[in-house]
């Protein structure tokens, strides 16, 4: 399991070497203003990812603001009556509704302000010490939404396009679970918040339709991913109540699928899985390879042992 963690960790890649040299000394004079502004979503009800989000704000120098979620119960009328109907081919639960109108309310907002780059983080993310620096030394005008979040499995990525430091950021075309912490320009927003592409951003979990490259609504859009990562879900980390989560815990009312759309979910499968490989040919050319993106940032803290 040591050496398993370690290599999970990234504690024998080369970048390990150059942590010292890019991560920012502890802040003294209270916490410092990011270039790039932070904000955090979470339930009222959460209190105790709340406090696992502040004080890593604080140990990182960093300041974020606190985003009310949107709950289940809250998310409108229309979009639970369209996309949390368990007849459809794909279907949300109410939660996971209530996931995706969370995100659209803030970028909604963002946009409103003119805020022309955000780091959006879930109160599930667990933070790498490089952080502070990568925001600090990030500057792209090309770039449409950086990941940087891994799940520390194997991802289908391109040579990277730019380093910051010791972190390389790589197109990936993975269709990669995990929304938890990503960063997302002006640009992005306007184009994923166009009243037509609704449809798409509600027809499946959040993560799914963000970084499905080879689809609409994301398939217009420059996604790249860090590498190594700089925050992983806690649920990667520790199994504990803290990293329980509230997305697939309840659905208004199931209903038994009929033999006609459970062959309509096996077309659309296959339709999927057609699409991905047609999309994985086409960028190995380029350059495609498989790897496991570690997270820049030690889990033994939150390493539980087995009983």
């Amino acid at each position: 399991d040591t050496a398993l963690s370690r290599r999970e960790q990234g504690f024998d890649s080369p970048w390990a070497r150059q942590l010292l040299d890019f991560a920012p000394p502890p802040a003294t004079d209270g916490p410092a203003m990011p270039t790039i502004p932070i904000y955090y979503i979470n339930r009222t009800a959460r209190t105790d990812r709340r406090a696992l989000i502040e004080s890593q704000m604080a140990a990182l120098g960093l300041s974020a603001e606190r985003v009310e979620a949107t709950e289940g119960d809250a998310v409108p009328a229309a979009v639970r009556e369209r996309f949390c109907d368990t007849r459809r081919v794909n279907f949300l639960t109410p939660a996971a509704a209530a996931c995706t109108t969370s995100h659209l309310h803030l970028w909604r907002r963002l946009v409103d302000e003119d805020v022309p780059w955000a780091l959006i983080l879930e109160d599930d993310a667990v933070l790498s010490p490089l952080l502070p620096a990568f925001l600090a030394g990030f500057s792209s005008d090309v770039f449409d939404i950086v990941r940087l979040e891994t799940i520390l499995r194997n991802a289908r990525v391109l040579p990277e396009r730019l380093t910051v430091g010791p972190i390389k950021l790589r197109p990936f075309r993975s269709v990669t679970a995990g929304s938890a912490a990503y960063m997302i320009s002006r640009r992005a927003m306007v184009h994923l918040l166009n009243p037509a592409r609704l449809d798409q951003l509600y027809d499946r979990a959040f993560d799914l339709v963000l970084y499905r490259h080879f689809a609409e609504p994301a398939r217009d859009l420059d996604v790249v991913m860090t590498d190594p990562g700089l925050a992983v879900q806690l649920d990667k980390a520790e199994r504990t109540d803290r990293s329980e989560g509230d997305v697939y815990l309840k659905r208004d009312v199931v209903h038994e699928p009929s033999r006609l759309l459970r062959l309509r979910r096996r077309l659309q499968v296959m339709r999927l899985g057609w699409s991905n490989g047609v999309d994985h040919l086409a960028h190995l050319p380029r350059g495609l390879t498989k790897r496991m993106i570690p997270f820049a940032g030690d889990l033994s803290a939150y390493r539980k042992p087995k009983l």
